[in-house]
């Protein structure tokens, strides 16, 4: 298995990961080539040879004009807000000020001719980027409106990455640390401190670890990088293996005590067939002196909160009176900072913890094709070689509202096909 692993100790950009993976063996001209199934006009992929502290490098820009096609494709909104951040180290990109919202970016991926795993990963880095947005301002995901973000360029640097890991034969990416800055920067909401708010909850939301500068160093971090930092990648360590190529992807700026670059490498992992190689902990609390509304209200939180799962189930105490027990899985990262959760916000006095290994199925995702859309499926293959597919629900509720057809005969109909099509693999 080909795993992708990206290493930022001078943060990550878009175009700073894209550089990368050409540096490491995708073909530019191609990804060029592919990117025309947007149909938003060329997104021309300029690279060239640098050296970034006397290290060999590729540096990329996409040179097109931000609103020459996006208008024949996107409709507008007369209510919006204004979301998301400088989109690469230097601010080389335009700021064109054009509204594109998070739905219109989704239906545009959804819709192109694209490799399936692609537009898969790609709308799961908007998706990603989405959430954080939505959060900082207050409002649903749908509803998220991106500023710079939106622009062709970033839409270009997360589907060609997306392209590019495909080119590689890329099954896995993981990551290093998301090193985080020191300072502030200017933004579409004025002047933020590093790093900007849609970082600073990617990275609360999501638990990777971080590294933080103790000099003043700008945005080196953006919220790009990181939603595709987050949303592709699986793990935050570096696995055994052999090392295949090396890519390094230089930023647009000079920073001062930082060589201004990224290092992915293509490793060809080594098999272990232990299945109970995964780990998860099991914290449990018992509770008896708390209303139900209050019990239901944390258990979503802590899903919130990073929990891979929660949930509340009956007990009965001492001279019969009820209560309930709590039980949260976590993983080892997040296991201290939910347990101090769940004593912040219940009346509980004390845990229990308990360490489990875990047997993880195989996961995949497939879209489907219906209509004029692409509708992601989620699917895990049973030891029997059984497949479980769920069609992605709000994808599967916007098709069946814009189209009159029923949810139900909708969710069958996708959720068999992706069964017949990964039975067939």
């Amino acid at each position: 298995m080909v795993t992708c692993v990206i290493e930022m100790p001078s943060g990550i950009a878009g175009d700073m990961l894209l550089a990368a993976l050409i540096d490491c063996g995708a073909d530019a001209q191609r990804i060029e080539e592919q990117l025309l199934a947007l149909n938003v006009g060329p997104l021309p992929l300029m690279t060239e040879a640098v050296q970034v502290s006397s290290i060999s490098a590729t540096k990329l820009t996409v040179d097109v004009d931000q609103s020459a096609q996006w208008h024949q494709k996107a409709h507008s909104h007369s209510h919006s807000h204004s979301h998301s951040h400088s989109h690469s180290h230097g601010d080389h990109h335009a700021d064109t000020h054009l509204h594109r919202p998070y739905r219109v970016i989704r239906e545009l991926l959804l819709a192109a001719n694209l490799p399936k795993r692609v537009s898969a990963r790609a709308v799961r880095v908007f998706r990603t980027l989405a959430e954080a947005e939505g959060a900082v301002h207050g409002i649903e995901p749908e509803d998220v409106i991106f500023h710079e973000v939106g622009g062709l360029d970033a839409i270009a640097d997360v589907v060609g990455v997306c392209l590019a890991l495909e080119q590689l034969g890329v099954e896995r990416v993981v990551c290093g640390p998301i090193l985080l800055g020191q300072g502030s920067v200017r933004c579409a909401h004025g002047r933020m401190p590093v790093p900007v708010p849609a970082v600073q909850h990617l990275v609360e939301r999501h638990q990777p670890p971080t590294k933080r500068l103790s000099f003043e160093s700008g945005e080196v971090t953006t919220p790009t990088g990181c939603s595709l930092a987050l949303g592709l990648a699986e793990a935050f360590e570096i696995p055994a293996g052999r090392v295949q190529a090396t890519g390094y992807g230089a930023g647009h700026k000079t920073i001062p005590g930082l060589a201004n670059m990224l290092r992915v490498s293509l490793i060809e992992e080594e098999q272990v067939n232990n299945h109970w190689s995964a780990e998860i902990y099991e914290i449990r609390a018992i509770i008896d002196d708390a209303s139900p509304e209050l019990l239901a209200a944390t258990r979503d939180s802590l899903i919130q909160e990073g929990a891979r799962d929660a949930w509340l189930q009956a007990a009965t105490m001492k001279k019969g009176r009820l209560g309930s027990e709590l039980v949260v899985l976590a993983s080892p990262a997040n296991c201290d900072r939910l347990a101090a959760y769940i004593l912040d916000h219940t009346t509980t006095i004390g845990l229990r913890r308990s360490r489990w290994q875990r047997w993880e199925l195989p996961r995949e995702e497939v879209l489907i094709p219906w209509r004029d859309y692409k509708i992601p499926c989620k699917a895990v293959q049973s030891p029997n070689g059984t497949w479980c597919v769920k069609a992605e629900s709000d994808i599967l509720v916007a098709c069946a509202q814009a189209t009159g057809y029923a949810l139900s005969t909708l969710k069958t109909e996708i959720e068999g096909r992706a069964r017949l099509m990964l039975e067939q693999k």
